[in-house]
């Protein structure tokens, strides 16, 4: 099997040696690789020829299922800290191939500083005339190498420190990487601080907004979803991307229509109850806490879905964030359905109600408008029980159907189909990838 680590199996920075080291790059570059089962495409990149894979499901796959065992084998018996903690994390990160420009790439210092007493093995040294042979074989007989792989965080090079440094020696500026962006629960302890619109969602949802009215227990919600999956079905592929997923009862219900389902929330109350009823039901769809404006989710997906109004706890800024994090897991002909209230016709008409109570199982609930802020496009508000106990601050943002088509268009999608909402004032819309 070939490493990623130049075109030629090779001693990597624990010293062992290839049984296939003495081959010639040529020679090797000959043998289609073992664990490149996906679709690869050849690239050209200033004047470099690259084997790629698009899909970033088949990259995961190809990083999890077989580069993996080599970092497996470079770590066993050492005490690698780092090196298991990048391994534990593989799970949980998404893939995407990016250009990226060399001067960005971080090198780890642990593993240029590499070197064996006992074998005289040095990493350094033998890179040098690793590097020497991949940068004739490139110009003489233009052979084809594989991208980089790259930790999305800090941008730190994971395999293939041979080919960085010959395309550093040959003056290359930008070279093709696999991009491992970490997401769930690993990377919310790592993210800032949500945007204003997410902030005190859990407390809210807690409080003020009992979240398992959101979950498959709630015959009300079944039927809503029901209604809108039976009435747009010709717009649902095969694999479904559910953002703000809730308690995931889309999925639960496209799953008996044989598709594939992802459903991602920032809410960890609502992807637990998620997860709690798949693993109950033997569903094979996946839930992941994460936050759809910073992560980039790993797969490919016909359909986008961003239902049950949850486009209120995105702003602009956000809403665009998100829909630009989606585009490198669709492809043209791609459809993404999202439905919200109409907040300018609300103000505007008069009907929206500055102050809200709400009476569910006994309990009260008073909500508040507190001030609407039209340069960010949102409304602050002001939530607590009838005895004026527990009380949480919100915002919501403002839409409209001009302001979600002007975001959307921007981004490539097209509307085809708008319709007033059955269920509450607003629109559904859906649009198609261009």
């Amino acid at each position: 099997m070939q490493h990623l680590d130049g075109t030629m199996p090779c001693q990597r920075h624990t010293g062992r040696s290839s049984p296939h080291a003495s081959r010639s790059v040529l020679e090797l570059n000959r043998d289609a690789p073992a664990y490149i089962c996906a679709v690869r495409i050849l690239r050209v990149l200033q004047g470099v020829s690259y084997w790629v894979i698009e899909d970033p499901v088949e990259i995961a796959e190809l990083i999890n299922n077989n580069v993996t065992r080599e970092w497996e084998t470079d770590i066993a018996g050492t005490e690698d800290h780092d090196g298991r903690a990048w391994l534990d994390s593989l799970p949980e990160r998404s893939w995407r191939l990016e250009r990226v420009r060399l001067t960005r790439v971080r090198l780890d210092q642990g593993t240029m500083n590499y070197s064996d007493g006992r074998t005289g093995y040095s990493f350094v040294e033998r890179l040098v005339e690793r590097r020497r042979l991949l940068q004739r074989s490139l110009r003489e007989f233009g052979i084809v190498i594989w991208p980089l792989v790259l930790r999305a965080e800090d941008r730190m090079l994971m395999d293939g420190y041979c080919r960085y440094h010959t395309l550093t020696d040959m003056k290359v500026k930008e070279t093709f990487a696999y991009v491992g962006y970490p997401m769930g629960e690993r990377f919310n302890r790592l993210s800032s601080r949500k945007p204003a619109s997410r902030r005190n969602i859990e407390e809210y949802y807690r409080k003020h907004d009992d979240f398992r009215r959101y979950a498959m227990s709630n015959e009300r919600r079944v039927k809503q979803l029901s209604r809108l999956y039976d009435s747009n079905r010709r717009y649902f592929g095969k694999r479904v991307l559910d953002i703000a997923c809730g308690g995931g009862v889309l999925g639960f219900l496209v799953e008996k229509h044989d598709r594939s389902y992802v459903g991602v929330d920032v809410n960890r109350d609502m992807i637990g109850m998620a997860r709690a009823h798949a693993e109950m039901a033997g569903s094979s769809n996946r839930f992941l806490l994460a936050d759809a404006t910073r992560e980039v989710v790993g797969g490919s997906f016909d359909t986008v879905t961003l239902l049950g109004n949850a486009l209120c706890h995105f702003d602009t800024k956000d809403f665009a964030r998100l829909v630009g994090n989606v585009d490198p897991s669709v492809g043209r002909g791609a459809h993404f359905i999202i439905d919200y209230r109409d907040v300018v016709d609300l103000l505007y008409r008069r009907k929206w109600k500055s102050k809200l109570v709400e009476r569910n199982k006994g309990m009260v609930t008073v909500s508040n408008t507190t001030n609407c802020d039209t340069k960010k496009g949102n409304l602050a508000g002001v939530s607590k029980w009838g005895d004026g106990t527990n009380r949480v601050e919100f915002t919501q943002a403002i839409w409209a159907p001009f302001i979600v088509e002007l975001v959307m268009e921007s981004r490539g999608w097209k509307l085809i189909k708008r319709e007033e909402h059955s269920d509450w004032p607003g629109w559904l819309d859906i649009y198609r990838k261009s």
